[in-house]
């Protein structure tokens, strides 16, 4: 395997990092913004049906209902 080669492979790994980065940091906004409107749902839900809910609202950081 030459140095050329080397590169190569080197800047497709680094590709293909960036991508790993970029996909990830879209999951972790997803899976946020269905905490949020989890919560928000449940603040629905607890509005309707005071006293019978087994279910301790919390909220995200920085969600302010």
């Amino acid at each position: 395997m030459n140095v050329n080669a080397l590169v190569v492979d080197s800047t497709d790994m680094d590709e293909k990092f960036t991508m790993m980065e970029q996909t990830i940091e879209a999951l972790k906004k997803s899976v946020y913004d269905k905490n949020l409107h989890i919560a928000q749902l449940m603040n629905k839900l607890e509005a309707f049906t005071p006293g019978n809910s087994s279910h301790i609202l919390t909220c995200p950081p920085g969600f302010d209902p």
